[in-house]
């Protein structure tokens, strides 16, 4: 369950004008699902359905839990990998040992380099059935 670490990213950088937005690039979501979803899980960011997959196939996205840090004047992806070690398949701690997001986004308020994550995201992999099969 990633709502409580979203919810603890969320909370203190929105007031650093950090914005947050969750993107849904799974084809079988309905609107009126990831609504659904959102009510109950009490997620506080907007959450855009990407038609067609336009905004998540071009950023690389390919699995459910990734995260990016994006400077939005310039796209620039700044960090690219999972929120923290919380969650992996099968085990759950009570705190993260390493919050990268949190990390690359302070780094960058304070002007300083984005630490490097070689984390792999746990999370199912996004289907993109519009995609040319490399043959």
């Amino acid at each position: 369950q990633l709502t409580p670490a979203l919810n603890y990213l969320h909370a203190p950088h929105e007031a650093k004008a950090v914005k947050f937005l969750m993107l849904n690039a799974n084809t079988q979501d309905t609107r009126e699902m990831i609504a659904s979803e959102a009510a109950n899980f009490e997620i506080k960011m907007p959450i855009l359905k990407d038609e067609g997959q336009k905004v998540s196939e071009p950023l690389g996205v390919t699995r459910t839990a990734e995260a990016f840090v994006i400077q939005p004047k310039t796209w620039k992806i700044l960090y690219h990998g999972p929120i923290s070690d919380r969650l992996t398949y099968g085990r759950a701690k009570a705190k993260a040992d390493n919050a990268y997001v949190a990390d690359a986004i302070d780094a960058i308020l304070a002007g300083k380099a984005v630490p490097a994550s070689h984390a792999m995201t746990d999370g199912c992999l996004i289907d993109y059935p519009n995609r040319v099969k490399a043959g």
